[in-house]
C-alpha cells in the first residue's frame, strides 16, 4: 500500500461507516463520519484521504461516489 498521509494509513486500518466500489473497478471508497473523511483506494494500491469541513459536503461527495460505483 502507498498512503498519501498518516491519516490515510491510520484510517485504512479501521472499518468505515459506509463503503462502496471495488479496487478492481473504479476504486474502493470508505466514509468515516466522525472524521469527515472519505478514503479511496485504487487498483494500484494507492490510498488517499480527503477531509471535509461539513457533514453536508461529506454526504454530497459520498452520494456522488457511491452512485458512480454502481454504474
Amino acid at each position: 500500500m502507498k498512503y498519501s498521509s498518516d491519516m490515510a494509513e491510520r484510517l485504512f486500518q479501521e472499518t468505515p461507516d459506509e463503503q462502496a466500489g471495488s479496487v478492481h473497478e473504479l476504486g474502493w471508497f470508505g466514509m468515516f463520519r466522525e472524521e469527515k473523511v472519505i478514503l479511496t483506494e485504487d487498483s494500484q494500491g494507492f490510498v488517499d484521504a480527503e477531509q471535509f469541513d461539513t457533514d453536508e459536503k461529506l454526504q454530497e461527495v459520498w452520494d456522488l461516489l457511491a452512485l458512480s460505483s454502481t454504474v
